[in-house]
């Protein structure tokens, strides 16, 4: 079926493209009859087979409806519609992290009330027994009051038996990937997670750190050209410290982050909370007022290459050759002085050799 603004799906008119991901078209959206808005979650047709996407579509509707969290994003309904997949969300009109983080300087304390919000969601999923296992910028939305909000649990994983059981899911809901499959975004992935590894709460905390060092810096940890490249960075390779990407920050960062982004899970943060705490501690004892009005690297700055990391590709029009000034009067004015001077010298050196020979 081909999506177009303005048809019907299911009890539901789409009205406007709110956004695009790797698998799904978010639509503003009413309800016949009704004058709410609403935000319709569409999964791309043709991605994988339809039973997939369906079972997908209901793992995440099952996990979201069982979990009740002011920070975690609440589902109307999901259904199927003439071979098309969609839920059905609330409408929030702040977008998500990403948006923001492009379109304001946050200051730190900005970051860790987000980050403080999103801790608390994770433990209560992790009390749960579930791991996201996608923590990213954009599954960050921004409700109307400004609150960071959990979203997007299409890769939840159930740690064991009694969660599953506890969601009342089938089994084959929880059966969707196969022993051995990579998933998740590279970007943000824990090492663990990258050797498709058992994945515990510490992944997530991980993948908190990662969204920490990119609100802090303006980018990823590592500057990885392709996904496989970035699941080996993730592996192998230390991240540099945030200063060295920021010299705004404050140099307790970087203990915060190394430890936040540690390669093996017992040396990370025990939790969410706890790494939330760490970095409130430090963002509480530094005097806000005299904090850097900007503390996101702006977009257009192409930050220094981490060590040991190619550095980025400069746009071709700074690579240029940029004309020379035209000389102005005075550097004339210099030059002629010089040429005197030196024909002077070489007059009186020619007399002098002449008076020595004869």
């Amino acid at each position: 079926m081909t999506i177009s603004l303005g048809q019907n799906l299911g009890q539901y008119q789409l009205l406007d493209l709110l956004g695009e991901g790797g698998v799904a078209h978010v639509y503003r959206a009413r309800r016949i009859s009704e004058k709410n808005d609403v935000a319709i979650k569409v999964i791309k047709p043709g991605i994988v087979d339809l039973s997939d996407l369906f079972r997908g579509i209901k793992r995440e509707a099952l996990v979201s409806t069982s979990l009740h969290h002011p920070h975690i994003l609440n589902i109307f309904s999901y259904g199927e519609h003439d071979k098309t997949v969609y839920m059905v969300m609330p409408l929030l009109p702040g977008g998500n992290l990403a948006d923001l983080a492009r379109t304001r300087n946050l200051s730190l304390t900005d970051i860790s009330h987000i980050v403080d919000q999103i801790a608390s969601a994770l433990d209560y999923i992790h009390m749960h027994g579930l791991v996201h296992r996608d923590i990213k910028l954009e599954n960050i939305l921004i409700n109307e009051n400004g609150q960071a909000i959990l979203s997007d649990f299409g890769l939840v994983k159930a740690l064991d038996e009694s969660a599953k059981k506890r969601l009342h899911a089938q089994n084959e809901v929880w059966h969707s990937t196969r022993k051995g499959t990579v998933i998740g975004t590279p970007g943000y992935m824990s090492p663990e997670q990258c050797r498709s590894e058992t994945v515990d709460a510490r992944s997530d905390v991980y993948s908190l750190g990662v969204m920490i060092f990119e609100l802090l810096t303006g980018c990823l940890p590592f500057n990885a050209e392709t996904s496989i490249e970035a699941m080996y960075m993730h592996i192998a390779k230390e991240a540099p410290p945030v200063t060295f990407l920021n010299p705004n920050l404050p140099p307790q960062f970087n203990a915060i982050l190394s430890r936040a982004l540690a390669k093996k899970p017992e040396d990370r943060y025990s939790s969410a909370g706890e790494l939330a705490v760490a970095l409130k501690t430090v963002v509480t004892s530094l005097d806000v007022s005299a904090e850097p009005s900007s503390v996101i690297v702006s977009p257009t700055v192409h930050p220094a290459p981490a060590p040991n990391q190619p550095a980025p590709l400069v746009p071709i029009e700074a690579r240029v050759a940029k004309p020379k000034p035209a000389p102005s009067p005075d550097s004339f004015s210099s030059l002629a002085m010089a040429m005197v001077a030196v024909s002077c010298i070489t007059f009186l050196m020619v007399i002098l050799l002449m008076t020595t020979l004869s």
